[in-house]
């Protein structure tokens, strides 16, 4: 578990701030929605975070991005 201080008060994270965790899981975890409604109320994302990948969450989509080398993007 992570801690991180944010507006005065101690955040805490169930996994590091940048790991990353892909459309997929976040969407099997019921977490994909929040993620999305938390980015429209004006939360950013990590500083690591692709602009795809937010482009993605914002439009609600669900499939996963691809890098060029084949990898997934992930929020």
């Amino acid at each position: 578990m992570f801690v991180r201080p944010e507006g005065g008060h101690v955040r805490v994270l169930p996994w590091p701030s940048a790991a990353a965790a892909g459309f997929g899981l976040l969407d099997a975890l019921g977490l994909l929605e929040p993620v999305r409604e938390r980015l429209l109320a004006g939360e950013l994302m990590h500083l690591t975070q692709a602009l795809p990948v937010t482009t993605a969450l914002l439009a609600g989509r669900r499939e996963p991005l691809g890098k060029d080398n084949g990898k997934e993007m992930k929020p």
